[in-house]
């Protein structure tokens, strides 16, 4: 006897329609024929994000009801990140950083700055910070996905949340370090940035001291730059140049996107500091000791961040 599916599609205009069938494909054309739910019916055309096999139509109605009675912000996360998101999904209150994949960065003295840069590079000097851990990638879509549908992070656009390995972007300082909060941290401080992207050393970039395209997403901006036909000219999903880690293991301190962090920058307070270049900035090289400075409130489809805690 054939199984009875629920699916959930997105619809032209971002919102999301849950239903039943025991065929999703010829139910998903229907819609798109104008022949499907009411609902849809103008807000064509529609894609499946989510579907669930059941085991009888009873089944499958019981669990059209709970979904469609989901908040707007879970049923979004389980499109997005599947079924098993709202199994796995923290209890309100508890802290999820065990989750999270942070790397150790011991102890100890770092050279931060560089005479290479800008003046604001200077001086170099010798920095000495406790211990720490820094998350491996940055934070992806799918991760922040969580923070919303915890109710712990405010609503964002449902784009925004597709391809849950990219680095999730359009985010401002207060955001981030809403998120890092409830991820069991903190937005790192420039020394701790700088510290996890270079090691012990006086590097210029996470990997050494030569540039290439190789290894790391930069240089291309609307096809042009030095690293054009080479890199792809807009975010990559997280970890996707592993030849670029830092000498801790860090991955995607070089370009891909900016990174907020926590400090005021020392010349203008009204702004916070970014770190690491990205994607799309081929006229700022990825450099260990670049800064650079936003207000908190900016937005941007190449600024995200990461986190750290001390545990």
């Amino acid at each position: 006897m054939p199984a009875w599916f629920v699916y959930i599609v997105r619809c032209r205009d971002g919102s999301l329609y849950t239903g039943i069938s025991r065929d999703i494909a010829a139910r998903v054309r229907q819609h798109n024929q104008g022949k499907g739910a009411r609902y849809t019916r103008g807000r064509g055309p529609v894609h499946l994000v989510h579907s669930e096999r059941t085991a009888s139509k009873g089944a499958a109605l019981r669990r059209e009801a709970a979904i469609k009675s989901l908040p707007r912000a879970k049923k979004l996360a389980l499109a997005v990140l599947g079924g098993a998101f709202l199994a796995a999904l923290p209890t309100r209150g508890a802290s999820p950083d065990a989750s999270f994949d942070r790397v150790l960065v011991p102890a100890g003295p770092f050279t931060r700055g560089s005479t290479r840069g800008a003046d604001d590079e200077r001086p170099v000097r010798v920095q000495e910070i406790p211990a720490y851990r820094i998350d491996r990638t940055e934070v992806t879509r799918g991760m922040y996905a969580k923070c919303v549908a915890a109710r712990k992070c405010g609503e964002v656009a449902t784009e925004l949340l597709a391809e849950p390995d990219l680095p999730m972007t359009n985010i401002s300082w207060n955001e981030a370090r809403a998120f890092c909060a409830y991820a069991g941290g903190r937005l790192p401080t420039e020394d701790e940035w700088e510290k996890a992207a270079r090691g012990k050393d006086t590097r210029e970039y996470p990997w050494g001291d030569e540039l290439d395209c190789a290894h790391a997403n930069w240089g291309n901006f609307e096809n042009e730059g030095p690293c054009a036909g080479k890199n792809p000219g807009r975010p990559s999903p997280v970890g996707s140049y592993p030849q670029g880690a830092s000498p801790y293991g860090v991955l995607d301190l070089a370009g891909n996107v900016w990174e907020w962090v926590a400090d005021k920058y020392d010349r203008d307070a009204s702004r916070r500091v970014v770190r690491g270049g990205s994607c799309c900035s081929y006229f700022v090289l990825p450099r260990v000791s670049n800064r650079n400075a936003w207000d908190p409130a900016h937005r941007d489809g190449d600024l995200g961040f990461r986190c750290v805690s001390r545990r």
